[in-house]
């Protein structure tokens, strides 16, 4: 289905020209609720402790640490012993 087409020109607003005034939806100042901003307080201070507690160990003992896990957890492509040969 064909839409319709109007001929002529495109008609643009001048500049000195008044468009209709939008109107103005009152907002407060603090548009956030009591449990929004305890919500966010609560989220600032668990990320100030992890970092905090990230930056107590060096990167060494996170070295260390990691190599000790990779050292308890099995071989992946191993082969499992069998006694029946």
């Amino acid at each position: 289905m064909k839409t319709p087409v109007v001929p002529g020109r495109l008609k643009f607003k001048q500049l000195g020209q008044k468009t209709c005034p939008r109107p103005q939806i009152a907002v407060r100042a603090d548009s956030k609720t009591q449990a929004e901003t305890a919500f966010i307080e609560a989220q600032r201070r668990r990320q100030t402790e992890r970092i905090g507690a990230h930056l107590q160990v060096t990167h060494k003992e996170r070295m260390e640490k990691y190599n000790q896990l990779l050292g308890s957890l099995p071989e992946h492509f191993d082969l499992p012993k069998s006694s029946s040969g």
